[in-house]
Formats: structure tokens, C-alpha cells, sequence
């Protein structure tokens, strides 16, 4: 009882731990041998039930962006950009990646169905213990860089901040003139984020909680980062 599966390292993190100790070693893996290491090593699959019992671990998808719509929506009265996404059964992350992709990968511009394409073969791969190709492992970096810069954008991060989240939260190296032009391509994918941003602003100079939308929870954001995310996260706990 109590147990959370999602707190158990997962394969990416599994995968950073594998190379990090072989470099150590001075040995140089490939990556079928990471991928084999990861198999035989994930905590997630080394926890049994006991016998006639079934454990279950349910999870929302991409609640927190869900939530964040509604609020969108609530604030512009208007159905919002990233509402649209969500409601299409399209992959905000991805979505965001047409925009990213090219940011981090030297130009190279995929659509948002190639994006989709090579991100859904490396999972088949990766679960099949095959290689990767290398435009799968660029497909699924930009993949992973776009939570960091969904959930990090939609806080209070600036670009400097950025940097070491990503560095500390996902393995991730980020030069600082990239984590701007990061947060540039997340406010043109959605554009209703900057208004939602001003009415923080407003909240805050005139010392008033945020009442969450849809429950009414009230919640005094002391700072912009806590007041930024408490409506999108407050709205998943609730």
C-alpha cells in the first residue's frame, strides 16, 4: 500500500544512470547493450502483488495541460489554442516539437505526423530491446526537451532558470541562448499563455489569492511562480 510507481526511476532515467556508470568504467556500451541494461535493471518490473492481487497504477494524460486549457478557456472566454490541440486527440508535447525540433536539431524541420511517426517506432524498438535510428533519438530528445519546456515555460522560468531545470529534472544540457529561443517557440505555439501571465501580474500587485477554477479553492500565491502554476497544478490535485 502507498506505493507510487511513477516516484520508481523510469527507463530514460535508468538509461542516464547505465551510461553515466559506464563512462566511469571507461567502457563505451551501444546502445542495444543500455537498452538490455534498462530491461534487466527497471524497479517498476521487480514489484510483484501477492498472490490473487493486482496492482494498478491509473494516470491522466497530460492533465496538467488539460487543466491549463480550462483555464485558458475560462480566462479568454474564447476555446484556446492549446484546448484545440488537446481536444483533436493530438500530443501537445509533439505539437509543440514542430516549433522545438529545429531548435535543437540544426534546422532539421519535421511535420507534426513525422514527428508522431518516429516518436511511436523508437517506443517499438526501445520495447523490443532494438537500436534506435538516429532521427528516432533526435525525435524522442525533442519529445522529452518539450515537457521541460511546457511545464518550465508555463512557470515562472526564465531562460537561466530553464537551463538547470533541465539539467537537474531531465539529464538534459541546455546552452542559454537555445532556452530562449525554447521559450520563444513555446509562446507562438500558444499564444494565449501571454494574457494569461498579465492577469497573474494583476492578481499579485493586488494581493488577491487565486480562486481556482471550477472548484473555487482558494489559495494565496505569495510568489509568481506559486501563483503562475497554481491554477494548472491546483486544478490537477483538486
Amino acid at each position: 500500500e502507498g506505493t507510487n510507481f511513477q516516484n520508481f526511476p523510469g527507463r530514460d532515467a535508468l538509461a542516464r544512470t547505465a551510461r553515466a556508470v559506464a563512462q566511469n568504467l571507461g567502457i563505451n556500451p551501444d546502445d542495444a547493450y543500455i537498452a538490455d541494461w534498462v530491461r534487466r535493471h527497471d524497479p517498476r518490473r521487480m514489484v510483484l502483488s501477492r498472490p490473487g492481487r493486482l496492482f494498478c497504477n491509473h494516470d491522466y494524460k497530460a492533465i496538467e495541460l488539460a487543466c491549463m486549457a480550462r483555464v485558458l478557456n475560462v480566462f479568454t472566454g474564447t476555446p484556446s489554442s492549446l484546448a484545440a490541440v488537446i481536444n483533436s486527440g493530438r500530443d501537445p508535447h509533439l505539437v509543440t516539437g514542430v516549433r522545438v525540433h529545429p531548435i535543437l536539431h540544426k534546422g532539421e524541420t519535421l511535420t507534426y505526423e513525422e514527428l508522431l511517426i518516429e516518436k511511436e517506432a523508437a517506443e517499438a524498438n526501445s520495447n523490443a530491446g532494438r537500436p534506435l535510428t538516429a532521427l528516432q533519438r533526435r525525435v524522442r530528445k525533442t519529445r522529452k526537451m518539450c515537457k521541460v519546456v511546457n511545464f518550465g515555460f508555463l512557470g515562472a522560468m526564465g531562460a537561466a532558470k530553464f537551463v538547470l531545470y533541465a539539467w537537474q529534472g531531465y539529464g538534459e544540457r541546455v546552452e542559454l541562448d537555445v532556452a530562449k529561443a525554447l521559450r520563444r517557440a513555446f509562446l507562438d505555439t500558444y499564444p494565449e499563455v501571454p494574457e494569461y501571465f498579465k492577469r497573474i501580474d494583476l492578481l499579485l500587485k493586488r494581493n488577491l489569492p487565486v480562486v481556482q477554477v471550477g472548484t473555487g479553492r482558494a489559495r494565496r500565491g505569495r510568489t509568481y511562480a506559486a501563483a503562475r502554476t497554481s491554477y494548472f497544478q491546483g486544478l490537477a490535485a483538486d
